[in-house]
């Protein structure tokens, strides 16, 4: 598997990190994200009670709150160095 650059899965980074996910975790949810083709845009894995990760992410267009939504595009943006 090719190194993990900061940029990959930006937007699983920045949602982490806005929900204070410890760094081990936001490594974990990568690693899982690239493993499982995950959209580009992918924020965090769907999860079903009792049975653990569907496979399924969620994803930043589904953000309903515009605050929100702006502020993951703002970390997004410095992560990967264009703001």
């Amino acid at each position: 598997m090719p190194a993990q650059q900061p940029h990959d899965y930006a937007y699983i980074r920045a949602w982490s990190e806005r929900m204070g996910s410890m760094p081990y975790y936001i490594r974990d949810q990568i690693e899982r994200a690239r493993a499982t083709n995950a959209p580009p845009t992918a924020i965090y894995e769907k999860h079903q009670g009792g049975i653990g990760p569907t496979g399924e992410w969620e994803v930043w267009e589904n953000i309903g709150y515009p605050d929100t939504k702006a502020a993951i595009q703002h970390r997004v943006d410095q992560i990967r160095g264009t703001s």
